[in-house]
């Protein structure tokens, strides 16, 4: 990877359309999130993991380009926001504060430490 993951090793879970891919580190094992990455960033190597226990919906939904995008915001900060004191707007986090991939990580650290134990 290129950036600020340089030099780390990733697992691709899929490969997306116009030669971006989805990979992840996973989040516990070396801190890379779910994150697309452009092909030419990347270099592989002969190591395989089975990714047999991963939820393939899931997977997939992640893949859709909304999971990956802010949310705009509908309303302006105005006069009316400061008459809202009490309310505050839902924001999804950022991507490195999502845990919702925990699940698929989770398969992921169980299916590596397999395969690096049999090494």
């Amino acid at each position: 990877l290129a950036g600020r993951f340089r030099g780390k090793r990733v697992v691709l879970l899929k490969a997306l359309d116009q030669g971006v891919l989805l990979v992840t580190g996973p989040f516990k094992i070396n801190g890379v999130p779910l994150r697309r990455v452009n092909a030419r960033y990347v270099i592989a190597t002969s190591q395989k993991v089975d990714l047999a226990g991963i939820d393939e919906a899931k997977i997939n939904e992640i893949a859709q380009p909304k999971y990956f995008t802010a949310e705009k915001s509908k309303e302006k900060a105005g006069e009316e926001a400061l008459f809202k004191q009490g309310e505050k707007p839902q924001v999804r986090p950022h991507m490195s504060e999502r845990l919702e991939d925990g699940a698929q990580n989770a398969d992921i650290v169980i299916q590596k430490k397999e395969v690096s134990s049999s090494r």
